[in-house]
């Protein structure tokens, strides 16, 4: 996909992605996996994550974009999602990140000595702590100087991964930079809640390091809402006031849930003016128009997310890509999934303006223009 010239890492001129590499689990699952469960579904659909922002009792005025999105697929108690990859019982989310970075260094054209910082988000880690990069350093065999860490914006460590290894390239690591982001979310999700349908398992990596002058990494933005901390948390699912670390305590799994269910409504319904808020504010910064911008990777929480996204900023539809259908809610890995499907089908070239956004529980936002190439 791409191929790295080591004459570059000499003599750095600008910091881009050098290329991309992506592990999907072998398992995929369809949706008669909930047969069981579609009644039941559409019973609890008004508590669901997913019902809580077609109820807008509390929320005011609706996107446009979300009201039109919603109700195509009011009916599909699957929103869209045809099949999803999931984790093997026995493989941990770290092996998933190892796969990801070993094919992404491959696709650079460079091995893990070149490597001078590791970032890592996995949802969820192996384990609490440690989290995976230590793991992962030692799958990957990482130089022992190699500076590690897990960096995390939940959904969006993406964007903040990448402005992180811009701008401590040539400060604080030489060489190369690996960013993974692994959704193990499955293993997460309450079979039982319609929410669980539409996650997706998969782990993307990006080696990011020095490229040609004209291209690469060119400026970010983000937002953190911290009133919207409560919309999406990981929580005991039998007891969600109980401390998630005290197990004796609620003996149950940890599952995503929504305790904010008015402020997970309100995000809902904006979400498609939430991301041309930060978009829009990104491009005047950066000095460039929506003309400019030949591919968008946007989240894929919901099948028609990219498209509207893209319309609302005034973008063809065709500078963007669906790949909910396929894959699901990656979490983390959506954004960067969606860019590297765009690479790999041919609809990205040299210098081409690629805008990402991507946002996570917390609530955080982040937004970043590159020219594509090395």
């Amino acid at each position: 996909m791409l191929r790295h010239d080591k004459d570059n890492m000499a003599n750095p001129t600008s910091v881009g992605i050098l290329g991309m590499g992506v592990f999907l689990p072998e398992t995929i699952r369809l949706n008669d996996h909930w047969d069981a469960y579609v009644e039941e579904h559409q019973r609890r659909a008004a508590e669901s994550i997913l019902r809580s922002i077609e109820t807008p009792t509390a929320v005011g005025e609706m996107d446009p974009e979300v009201a039109a999105g919603l109700a195509a697929y009011r009916e599909d108690p699957f929103r869209g999602a045809v099949r999803r990859r999931v984790i093997d019982p026995e493989m941990g989310a770290a092996e998933m990140g190892a796969r990801a970075a070993k094919q992404a260094l491959d696709d650079a054209g460079l091995s893990p000595r070149d490597v001078g910082l590791l970032m890592v988000f996995s949802d969820p880690p192996d384990n609490p702590i440690p989290e995976d990069h230590g793991r992962i350093a030692e799958l990957l065999e990482l130089p022992v100087n190699t500076m590690s860490l897990t960096a995390s914006a939940a959904c969006a460590s993406y964007v903040h991964q990448l402005t992180v290894a811009t701008h401590l390239h040539g400060r604080a690591y030489e060489g190369v930079a690996l960013a993974i982001q692994t959704s193990a979310a499955s293993r997460v999700s309450n079979p039982a809640r319609s929410g669980s349908v539409v996650v997706g398992d998969a782990s993307v990596a990006s080696v990011i390091g020095p490229v040609s002058a004209d291209l690469g990494f060119i400026d970010a933005t983000f937002r953190t809402r911290g009133n919207y901390y409560r919309t999406v948390q990981i929580r005991p699912s039998e007891d969600q006031g109980a401390l998630w670390y005290k197990g004796g305590a609620h003996k149950s799994d940890l599952a995503y849930t929504g305790p904010d269910a008015a402020g997970l409504a309100e995000v809902g319904a904006r979400a498609v003016s939430l991301v041309t808020e930060v978009c829009e504010q990104l491009l005047a910064k950066a000095g460039c128009t929506i003309e400019d911008v030949a591919f968008l990777a946007s989240p894929q929480t919901f099948p028609w997310l990219p498209g509207a996204c893209a319309r609302a900023l005034g973008l063809p539809e065709d500078r963007t890509l669906e790949t909910f259908s396929d894959y699901g809610h990656c979490m983390a890995a959506g954004a960067p999934l969606n860019l590297y499907t765009a690479a790999r089908a041919g609809r990205l070239s040299r210098g081409d303006l690629v805008l990402t956004y991507a946002q996570g529980a917390g609530f955080m936002q982040g937004a970043s223009l590159l020219r594509w190439g090395r």
